[in-house]
């Protein structure tokens, strides 16, 4: 027997999928996360990403070996190849965290923690990590065996590393994980749903392990068919949301997507 919702409440920074889940699931309490658009295009040679990585890893000298590492930015500034887009006004905030918590003093039963990736928990728009194609895949966490040359199998890099960056550092990575460390041990069950297309790549779930502890959570991915990027459908068609995805008879007319939502 399926053990379904009493309550759920979903923080996304993307005003069109909350809207989807409002549409067909309007049981689930629906979080608005701040993020400011048009996004801007990051760089790393200046600017916030920058100072993020700075803030993240520099390299050893011949003075002083306790410099702070960080294995992925090491990583982007050697490859170069690519430049994750870094948003550090978007992301939940203890603002959004204090409304999980309103949530959870007014609600009982079985209850579940949605939340987004992009934008959301991360504060980048998408995730630069290898896909299931590339012939460096399986080097990417890796450590690297003397033999092995390419750059993939050298840079072993940490999931935790890409984690805590992606996060935005090891500040509010601290914050997001002891909140959902305090969300699992109050029983409370916690579900990444997210159209990021990486989402069911080994690499992707490595580094949510790093955030969310072990048996408390779940990935949904709603960007593949047959749901297309509606977070509501996908819910919807779930047994466990039954109760808070009411079935409605006859079809709704379908809303145009924005082709920049993840």
């Amino acid at each position: 027997m399926v053990d379904k919702f009493n309550s759920a409440i979903f923080f996304d920074n993307d005003q069109g999928y909350l809207d989807d889940v409002k549409i067909k699931c309007p049981g689930v309490q629906r979080i608005k996360v701040n993020e400011i658009r048009p996004l801007r295009t990051s760089s790393l040679n200046s600017g916030p990403l920058k100072n993020l990585m700075d803030s993240l890893h520099s390299e050893p000298t011949e003075n002083s070996y306790t410099k702070e590492q960080n294995s992925y930015v090491r990583f982007l500034r050697d490859y170069k190849h690519w430049v994750p887009s870094y948003y550090p006004e978007s992301g939940i905030q203890h603002v959004d965290i204090q409304k999980y918590y309103k949530w959870f003093s007014e609600t009982t039963g079985n209850r579940i923690l949605l939340l987004d990736w992009d934008l959301t928990l991360s504060m980048f728009d998408g995730i630069d990590i290898p896909h299931i194609g590339d012939m460096n895949y399986v080097n990417f966490f890796k450590k690297p065996a003397k033999t092995h040359n390419n750059f993939f199998s050298q840079a072993w890099v940490k999931p935790k590393d890409v984690a805590v960056f992606y996060l935005g550092g090891k500040e509010r990575f601290r914050m997001i994980t002891e909140w959902l460390k305090d969300v699992a041990n109050s029983g409370i069950h916690i579900a990444v749903l997210t159209n990021n297309t990486g989402s069911k790549d080994t690499l992707f779930k490595q580094i949510v392990a790093e955030i969310i502890p072990k048996g408390a959570y779940e990935i949904i991915s709603s960007y593949f068919p047959p749901y297309n990027g509606d977070k509501g459908k996908i819910l919807a068609d779930d047994p466990r949301f039954e109760r808070l995805c009411p079935k409605i008879g006859g079809k709704r007319k379908q809303r145009k997507t924005r082709k920049y939502r993840k």
